[in-house]
């Protein structure tokens, strides 16, 4: 975060572990160690409220889904939006007035139908162009939907859970009813072709063929090796699945011929007159490097390299045949092609948001976001950095760098924005896009940064924190910790430190550091320093469980520990407030499931509407704005201006 004295970063978990409901503890652990404020001391008596919006012309990330009826184009994109089109090329952002995306859309009978996943049902929504969508009344009893299609005369939807698939049918869209399979393992995908429907079985080798949506058979493929099949799709008179190390091609979903294949293929799709299949095959398998496969085909059996455009490197989501030309939507931009073998970029995306953003700084003249993504089983070849700088005129600009590690914190310096990341990774920047690389001292993760008394701090696992005066030589400072930092913060004279099982760390020189005993047992996210007071958000589990603690120092000593209603779904050690600054004289706190709160004494909060059901990591202010982001595939912002207070 950007503060006129201090910089305050944090680590955010990539994961959400173990989901702790309904845990009501009467008795806080940490009581006994400090002072603490009850929740009806945290009641709201003065609303706080800005007026939120987003940016949506940032919103790139979109799904593999993608409809055609109307004269439309129409896809899923992340944050409760959706991408409409009338030629494929030229796209436009609609917010659909739902936070939860949509997991799915088709054409139906004559209009657009939404699938929204919502703890155990799927709820279904409809609209003729992606501005107005209604809900219907009726909900599809089922978890992970994967696929729908609609035959002229009735809609089919399939998924389920690994052991239990599930096939529903509906004339109208509002009455569903579940039919019979013998099917045990769950539908990845449904067609519709030679009047015949075809829901493909994720393994096992099975697939569930009907003539009319009710009356299903269970149908072995013959598939050799008994791999996970993700999907399947119908055109020129064949059924096409693809998955691991499968290709399948069948005209009536009963006779199924096999394709030898290597690669992985996760999607199949049917442009005009031939089919695309994306995928990858292992360069090394032992390190888990990828090349990315993508082929084409004019019957299913016989498959060639598609050609696709490989500069700048790109994620391809689907492809399509707008009737004058191919057409594949990838995150970098749109690919076209006269005849489906020759691809260009023919446009590109000026701005692409890294899928998480942890942190931001600011200079007099630009707001920087750092952040990226890392491989849950820490392959450097499916890693990412990526960064984004907006101007003081509002424009943005983005870079990305494949097979690295994320950034996880950044600051500005007074001449360079200076960030840390993962496996000990420092970088700096003039501008906020082009980064180089900085000689470290360590291959510890580092996930805070501080810039403060012209000394820099940098903080991360196993209790490190290192300081320089010119990011050329390092001091190593004893913590006598072991324990993760998550960030820190600077009043000037004092420093703090928070982390993972309550670590508190203070220091009045920035040499040496004492540990503070802990006032609450789960981690500490962030801390900044406001209003005369540090300030520290914490996970929502153990003693809180409906509400959220807030820890509150003068001095980083003597801790006052504040809790109010958080309205959180889900609780965890990896839930709760990720984020904590002080801006234009307010506290605001971001965290999980899109949460918001304002408060202008750290005391009590209110809060603001949500936008996402996706997670916030941090919140910066620029030129007078408040900017939120995280992982949710957006950004909002809110004037400082627009601030409402009421009674």
């Amino acid at each position: 975060m950007s503060r006129t004295l201090v910089f305050s970063l944090k680590v955010i978990p990539l994961l959400l572990t173990t989901i702790l409901l309904f845990s009501l503890i009467s008795v806080h652990p940490a009581q006994a160690e400090g002072e603490v404020a009850n929740i009806e001391d945290a009641v709201v008596k003065s609303q706080l409220n800005l007026n939120w919006s987003s940016l949506d012309e940032l919103n790139s990330g979109v799904s593999h889904s993608i409809a055609y009826g109307g004269g439309i184009y129409m896809m899923p994109a992340a944050g409760g939006y959706v991408k409409t089109s009338k030629d494929g090329v030229t796209w436009k952002t609609i917010y659909t007035g739902n936070p939860v995306d949509f997991s799915l859309i088709i054409h139906g009978k004559s209009e657009f139908m939404g699938f929204r996943e919502e703890a155990d049902i799927v709820t279904v929504w409809t609209s003729t162009d992606g501005l107005s969508w209604e809900k219907l009344n009726n909900s599809i009893h089922i978890r992970f939907l994967k696929d729908a299609v609609w035959n002229g005369k009735r809609y089919i939807a399939v998924g389920g859970t690994t052991y239990e698939g599930k096939i529903f049918s509906s004339e109208d869209g509002l009455t569903w009813t579940e039919r019979k399979t013998g099917i045990s393992t769950n539908f990845t995908a449904v067609a519709w072709g030679n009047n015949t429907f075809v829901a493909q079985g994720y393994e096992g080798g099975v697939v569930a063929v009907s003539k009319d949506g009710i009356t299903w058979k269970k149908v072995k493929t013959n598939q050799p090796n008994y791999e996970q099949v993700w999907d399947m799709t119908y055109g020129g008179g064949a059924f096409v699945a693809v998955g691991d190390a499968t290709i399948m091609t069948s005209k009536d979903g009963l006779k199924w011929i096999y394709v030898s294949s290597k690669a992985f293929w996760s999607k199949v799709y049917w442009a005009k007159d031939r089919f695309y299949i994306f995928g990858f095959e292992y360069v090394n398998k032992a390190n888990h490097v990828l090349k990315e496969v993508n082929w084409t085909s004019k019957d299913g059996k016989s498959w060639s390299d598609a050609g696709f455009a490989t500069s700048p490197k790109q994620n391809l989501f689907c492809t399509i045949h707008n009737g004058k030309q191919y057409i594949t939507i990838t995150d970098a931009g749109i690919q076209t092609s006269a005849d489906g073998r020759k691809w260009k970029l023919t446009k590109r995306y000026p701005f692409v948001l890294p899928s998480n953003v942890y942190e931001a700084a600011v200079s007099k003249d630009r707001l920087v976001l750092v952040g990226g993504y890392r491989s849950q089983l820490n392959f450097l070849s499916v890693s990412s950095q990526g960064s984004a700088k907006m101007n003081t005129a509002g424009k943005w600009q983005s870079s990305y760098v494949d097979q690295a590690y994320p950034l996880r914190g950044v600051v500005w310096s007074g001449k360079d924005f200076f960030a840390v990341g993962d496996n000990g990774k420092m970088m700096s920047s003039v501008d906020g896009v082009k980064w180089k690389d900085i000689k470290s001292p360590t291959t510890q993760s580092l996930t805070s940064v501080l810039y403060a008394n012209n000394t820099y701090y940098v903080a991360g696992e196993a209790g490190t924190i290192l300081s320089s005066k010119d990011r050329k030589t390092w001091r190593t400072l004893n913590t006598n910790v072991k324990k993760k930092i998550n960030a820190m913060a600077s009043n000037g004279t004092t420093l703090v430190a928070v982390g993972e099982k309550g670590l508190l760390l203070v220091s009045e020189d920035g040499l040496k550091w004492n540990e503070i005993p802990a006032r609450f047992p789960g981690h500490n996210f962030d801390v900044v320093w406001g209003d005369g007071k540090f300030v520290v958000t914490t996970a929502s589990y153990y003693g809180n469980a409906q509400s959220a603690v807030i820890l509150t120092s003068e001095d980083g000593k003597k801790w006052v520990r504040t809790e109010f209603r958080d309205e959180l779904y889900a609780r965890g050690m990896n839930t709760g407030f990720f984020g904590i600054s002080y801006v234009g004289n307010l506290f605001i706190a971001v965290g999980s499931e899109g949460s918001i709160f304002l408060s202008d004494d750290a005391e009590k909060w209110t809060k603001q509407d949500v936008l996402t059901v996706d997670d916030w990591y941090d919140a910066v202010e620029f030129k007078g704005k408040v900017y939120v982001f995280g992982n949710t595939g957006k950004i909002v912002t809110a004037d400082l201006n627009s601030l409402k207070r009421s009674h």
